[in-house]
């Protein structure tokens, strides 16, 4: 997985922002990084970090 760096640390320094967030560890930082990522893939076709991401078989095209 490739990711653009400044887009990955942007939604990192967002996520720790967020009062909603509680106890944030490395692995849920991680979980909710790829939860958001198959989100916006479903929703946009891209992902938020910009990682090269292909989930074709689970992830229906956007239409």
């Amino acid at each position: 997985m490739v990711a653009d760096l400044k887009k990955l640390k942007h939604l990192i320094l967002h996520i720790g922002a967020n009062p909603h967030v509680q106890n944030l560890g490395e692995t849920k930082l991680w979980k909710l990084i790829y939860f958001i990522d198959v989100v916006a893939l479903r929703e946009t076709c891209q992902t938020m970090t910009g990682s090269d991401r292909r989930e074709t078989r689970r992830i229906p095209p956007h239409l």
